[in-house]
């Protein structure tokens, strides 16, 4: 994760070392060493550090935790004597419902054994009582009601607030992302400019340099393995290559140069394989069954490898590398003739190659 950096001009990039908590503050609540002297100076009480915000929420939680469990234990208790109140209820009602029914029956003497029973009501005592606790449940429920709505809404606020900042923080990220992926190319694009002066060393420090910006990119991976095969270092161009397949397995390039890194490590087997996977891709490029016929040469499998050269000559009969190392396949097999026309074609289409001289015993 990336340092939580200041962004006011003169500080920009000092380190964020805490928040302002004063509700009436106009700055930013984040606040770095330099912040807090000028931007904060008059609520410095106010301005929490890192550490102590964090002993600030845990000691919130444990007092939430604690209030929640009296809360649990009172409505336990709660349930437990509404319980007895509403049995304590249902018995006064069948008693007040027998002495109605001693009244309709003309039983006027055990009416009057239990008359005192009435006394609470017309005195209105019990109505009374009753309105009382009703009057203070529903002030008890709307305290309540009114904590959880205001609780809602902190709750509410809080995710709104979260989300808005999600949103900006994405924002950011991907702008800065972009100024990443511009400085790569930069890097990149001086890279591939002192491959082509030959300046490998120099050239493979911006390749890292890019990839450092931009991790993902397989092209930067593939010209990075260039320069590591210009400079002989096979076993880190073969790694470069191995961390670009991670990336993207389908593309001819790699697979194509991974391959010849193989040949250069004399792993000829493991190259084939390579240009069989290249050459699956993109059938139609001359240079997998070159690169091909360079390995089966290499483990002495001359036919096999004149057929790939002449597969690579049938796409593209201006490759001078497949006319050159077939004629090197020939002479094996000892077909001097058609050696030196090969050897011939490549002379005309890159003068770079000497003109062959065969000595035939």
């Amino acid at each position: 994760m990336k340092e939580y950096q200041c962004r006011y001009v003169n500080h920009e990039k000092e380190e964020i070392i805490g928040f302002c908590m004063n509700q009436i503050c106009q700055e930013t609540p984040q606040y770095c060493q330099e912040c807090l002297v000028i931007r904060h100076q008059d609520h410095k009480e106010d301005c929490l550090n890192f550490p102590i915000l964090s002993e600030s929420i845990n000691h919130y939680i444990m007092n939430l935790k604690s209030t929640s469990q009296q809360l649990f234990q009172i409505n336990n208790q709660f349930g437990i004597m509404f319980d007895r109140f509403f049995k304590q209820m249902d018995s006064q009602i069948k008693i007040l419902l027998n002495m109605d029914q001693k009244l309709t029956n003309k039983e006027y003497l055990p009416f009057k054994q239990q008359l005192t029973y009435l006394h609470q009501y017309h005195s209105g005592e019990n109505p009374n009582k009753y309105r009382t606790f009703l009057e203070l449940f529903n002030q008890i429920l709307e305290i309540i009601e009114d904590v959880v709505k205001n609780n809602d809404l902190e709750e509410s606020k809080c995710k709104e607030q979260g989300t808005e900042i999600y949103q900006i923080s994405k924002k950011m990220e991907a702008i800065n992302k972009d100024q990443e992926i511009i400085q790569s190319q930069t890097f990149f694009e001086n890279g591939k400019q002192l491959i082509y002066e030959r300046k490998y060393q120099d050239a493979l420090k911006l390749f890292d340099k890019a990839l450092m910006k931009d991790p993902n990119n397989e092209e930067i991976q593939i010209w990075k393995g260039q320069a590591l095969i210009y400079l002989e270092r096979f076993q880190e161009a073969n790694q470069s290559y191995d961390d670009a397949i991670q990336f993207n397995s389908q593309n001819f390039l790699i697979l194509n140069n991974k391959g010849t890194v193989l040949n250069d490590l004399q792993r000829y087997q493991e190259a084939i394989q390579c240009y069989d996977e290249a050459i699956k891709l993109d059938p139609n490029n001359s240079q997998g069954f070159c690169n091909k016929g360079l390995a089966l040469k290499n483990l002495n499998r001359y036919e096999e490898s004149i057929y790939c050269y002449d597969k690579s000559i049938q796409l593209n009969c201006k490759n001078d590398t497949a006319f050159n190392n077939k004629g090197t396949s020939l002479i094996v097999l000892k077909r001097y003739q058609e050696a030196i026309e090969c050897f011939d074609k490549a002379f005309l289409l890159n003068p770079q190659y000497k003109q062959q001289s065969i000595c035939i015993n």
